[in-house]
């Protein structure tokens, strides 16, 4: 009887719902109306309404929370980039007896990855291969750096953010305990 739901726990609500159960066995027709109204209450109402209470906290420290988002999204970006530079790194690397870049980046129309295959290119001609392999490791060590100083920055912005936060939780659910009847 418990329906999955973990609503129904105690003898009080067993027997309320035989109550209701045998009353719709006995009255058809208030039987869609019942189950309709059991059925309200039994089904989750929308998590987004619990979320609204939370981000209420969060207006006061608007300033904070933006920094937060954007040190995160820096540090997304900058990962990205860590991420996409291993390739001709690596592609350099293997194919060591080929002059220009071929495969994936070789093939591909995205002006992002022709303006980094030019780049490269150009590069090769300058600097040779070891020269632009020591290009490519400084670039992917300077955005792992930046990557990690970004996260670090958002993880300092969030950790008072979110004490102060819990506090302000905690003092309101103490004002509402005290305003409480005996």
């Amino acid at each position: 009887w418990s329906l999955g739901f973990g609503v129904i726990r105690s003898k009080i609500h067993y027997s309320l719902l035989i109550a209701c159960c045998s009353l719709l066995v006995a009255l058809p027709h208030l039987r869609t109306k019942v189950v309709t109204l059991l059925l309200s209450n039994l089904v989750p109402k929308s998590p987004m309404k619990k979320y609204s209470r939370v981000f209420k906290y969060i207006r006061q420290y608007k300033s904070e929370a933006f920094l937060y988002i954007l040190f995160i999204v820096l540090s997304i970006i900058f990962s990205l980039i860590s991420l996409g530079m291993l390739f001709p790194f690596l592609e350099m690397i293997f194919n060591a007896d080929k002059p220009e870049l071929t495969g994936f980046a070789g093939n591909s129309e995205n002006a992002t990855v022709v303006f980094i295959r030019d780049l490269l290119a150009e590069s090769i001609t300058e600097r040779g291969k070891e020269g632009t392999l020591a290009l490519i490791c400084g670039f992917i060590v300077i955005s792992v750096f930046f990557k990690n100083l970004f996260l670090y920055l958002a993880y300092r912005v969030l950790n008072p953010l979110k004490n102060k936060i819990v506090n302000r939780l905690r003092d309101g659910i103490y004002e509402k305990i005290l305003h409480l009847p005996f």
